[in-house]
């Protein structure tokens, strides 16, 4: 089975973690998908996000990779 997808990259929303916030996260995945984005691979460089991140992902009903 064929599964077509448009997809995009996750850098850090910001280099500095304390400054990302759960608002700021949910507005990029929102806007994401309303790109018609399917799928975000997570690109981090060794850092991993808070849980709000995957928690707004799966409320926009995106996949992550």
């Amino acid at each position: 089975m064929d599964l077509f997808t448009k997809w995009a990259n996750w850098v850090p929303s910001d280099a500095l973690q304390p400054r990302v916030t759960e608002r700021n996260v949910r507005g990029l995945l929102a806007s994401a998908a309303a790109a018609n984005m399917v799928m975000i691979r997570v690109w981090g460089g060794g850092i991993y996000e808070h849980d709000f991140f995957y928690d707004a992902a799966d409320k926009e009903g995106l996949l992550l990779f």
